[in-house]
C-alpha cells in the first residue's frame, strides 16, 4: 500500500487552524489497523509512506479498504 498524501482536510486546533493528521487503514475483516506517521502542522499532508498488508489477493479485491483520518491532539 503506498500512502501519498491529503489536500483540503479540515483545521481540527482552532489556535492555529492547522491539524497534526494521521492515518489509520485496514482492510474489511482484518483485526489490525495501519497507522502512518503524525505530519505536523498541515491540513494537505504529504506521507508518501508504504505500508504491507497481510492477507491474500482475494482478500484485497473483494473487500473494502477502512481508512480513517485523524488529528494527533
Amino acid at each position: 500500500m503506498h500512502l501519498k498524501g491529503a489536500d483540503g482536510l479540515r483545521a481540527a486546533d482552532d489556535a492555529s487552524g492547522t491539524s497534526d493528521p494521521y492515518v489509520m487503514l485496514r482492510f474489511a475483516g482484518q483485526k489490525y489497523w495501519k497507522s502512518s506517521q503524525v505530519a505536523p502542522r498541515t491540513l494537505s499532508p504529504r506521507w508518501d509512506e508504504r505500508m504491507q498488508m497481510e492477507g491474500t489477493l482475494g482478500e484485497f479485491v473483494g473487500g473494502p479498504l477502512e481508512i480513517k483520518v485523524l488529528d494527533k491532539d
